[in-house]
């Protein structure tokens, strides 16, 4: 989620006269995470950048970063429209439901999230090693979402004890599933077996390791993928004990 184009001027134009707190309230208008994208995002606006044909595409991502880390990350909160009334219901509590949340919220909607972990973000929190994106990171924008008016119910999964037409019966007059794709992708080889010791699913082997639990590795590490979640795997496997990846 980048700034809208016709606001990356602006913003560079911002941190270019040091007003790093104005640059991150601009950003904050279209996007509600500029410190995550800031740490993980891999820019692909920056190749389609108007700017390039005269030398090289605008650094959103490293501005994004900036805008935060130099702001005072005290943002006031934005404009919000007249209160509607109506309540609407997030089915989980990742990057897509909070900012659902959060826009909504500026449009005078009465917004819950509904978690089913004890904590939000997601993927992002439960995923992305701490090394490429700190909790705390994550935590300070989901405060921020919340001063909008929103709030986060934690350990409140949507399942057959409470459902979908449970929420509607409740009173809200809209539900927004945001339920996330967190299951590995299956390669559909012969021998791959999902109990098969030393094998490992990407995600879950990274969702272990954020969690604390011990995944010992030894010797040569053999990773197979090269998107992001493989290489964050690879620098994963290194500081769980292989040798070589």
């Amino acid at each position: 989620a980048c700034p809208a184009g016709e606001d990356i001027p602006r913003i560079e134009m911002l941190m270019s006269q040091g007003r790093h707190q104005d640059a991150l309230e601009t950003i904050l208008v279209e996007n509600p995470f500029p410190a995550v994208c800031g740490h993980v995002c891999f820019h692909p606006c920056e190749d389609d950048c108007a700017r390039i044909p005269l030398d090289q595409g605008i650094a959103t991502n490293a501005l994004e970063r900036a805008a935060y880390d130099y702001g005072t990350q005290d943002a006031k909160q934005p404009e919000k429209r007249p209160d509607t009334g109506k309540t609407v219901a997030m089915v989980g509590g990742g990057p897509a439901g909070l900012t659902c949340a959060y826009y909504l919220a500026k449009m005078g909607y009465r917004t819950t999230v509904f978690e089913a972990q004890s904590v939000a973000g997601g993927m992002l929190g439960i995923a992305v090693p701490e090394f490429r994106l700190p909790r705390q990171v994550i935590e300070e924008e989901i405060q921020y979402i919340e001063n909008c008016g929103v709030e986060i119910r934690y350990n409140s999964p949507i399942d057959a004890k409470h459902t979908f037409n449970d929420l509607l019966d409740e009173g809200y007059s809209a539900v927004f599933i945001a339920a996330g794709a967190q299951a590995s992708k299956r390669i559909g080889i012969p021998g791959e077996e999902a109990d098969l010791s030393g094998l490992y699913y990407g995600l879950e082997f990274l969702s272990e390791v954020r969690a604390g639990k011990e995944v010992p590795l030894s010797g040569k590490t053999v990773i197979i993928g090269g998107g992001n979640v493989a290489v964050d795997v690879a620098r994963t496997a290194l500081r769980s004990g292989a040798q070589e990846v």
